[in-house]
């Protein structure tokens, strides 16, 4: 019995016969792809090279951090004292600066350690009561929205302003209302200008620096010096 390999042969060389024994490579990209995300081998990869977009959007962000630095710069060294560093243009550009920074960088940078000044007022005659609005963010204040309290600082700073040092009382017990007797008499008396006034009548100042960090285990008992002085406020 013949067979015909002629026809076989021809049938097992024939291209088609190739491409079928042969695995099939992937050319077409998954959904949601992009061609550059096709590499040789039909696997998928990130693209070659970033676009010009994305270039120039790097160039612009670290343009606009150089412009923030350079402006934090002449605000910073325009509060400094003088000193052997000069930056360009700083003879023209340092006065505006200290008119449109006015808060300057001493906000940052005041000691933790100052002594802390409240108001107290005198009621019943014979008793202290703290007259501070503060906190700023509690209820009574409409959690921020009434600035009545942040004006009572401005009140009395013009109230510091009309002391000396002479003026002062020191006390080592560091409780105000057992440091400030009630029939102290006024050792000044001045005007409070304030058009809505918080502080009028007898007031008494007291500078009291916090408690240290190192002294927190002592717990709250600890109390630090203070130092009073009574006052006569007419509004």
């Amino acid at each position: 019995m013949s067979v015909d390999t002629s026809q076989r042969s021809s049938h097992s060389g024939s291209p088609n016969a190739a491409a079928e024994r042969t695995p099939k490579v992937a050319s077409e990209s998954a959904p949601g792809s992009t061609p550059g995300d096709v590499h040789r081998g039909g696997t998928l990869g990130p693209p070659q090279g970033a676009s010009p977009g994305d270039r120039g959007l790097g160039v612009r962000a670290l343009a606009l951090a150089a412009a923030w630095l350079l402006v934090v710069l002449y605000v910073v060294h325009s509060q400094l004292p003088s000193n052997a560093v000069s930056l360009p243009a700083q003879a023209r550009v340092g006065p505006v600066l200290r008119v449109v920074t006015t808060q300057g960088w001493a906000f940052f940078t005041r000691s933790p350690r100052e002594a802390q000044v409240t108001a107290w007022r005198l009621t019943g005659g014979n008793h202290w009561q703290s007259a501070m609005l503060g906190p700023h963010s509690e209820a009574r204040n409409a959690w921020g929205l009434n600035r009545a309290s942040r004006s009572q600082g401005v009140e009395m700073g013009i109230l510091l302003a009309a002391l000396t040092e002479a003026d002062w009382n020191s006390c080592a017990d560091g409780i105000p209302e057992s440091c400030m007797p009630s029939s102290a008499a006024a050792t000044v008396t001045t005007a409070n200008p304030m058009p809505a006034p918080t502080l009028c009548g007898p007031v008494a100042l007291v500078a009291q620096e916090p408690l240290p960090w190192a002294w927190a285990s002592e717990g709250a008992e600890e109390r630090m010096p203070l130092r009073w002085v009574r006052m006569d406020v007419s509004c």
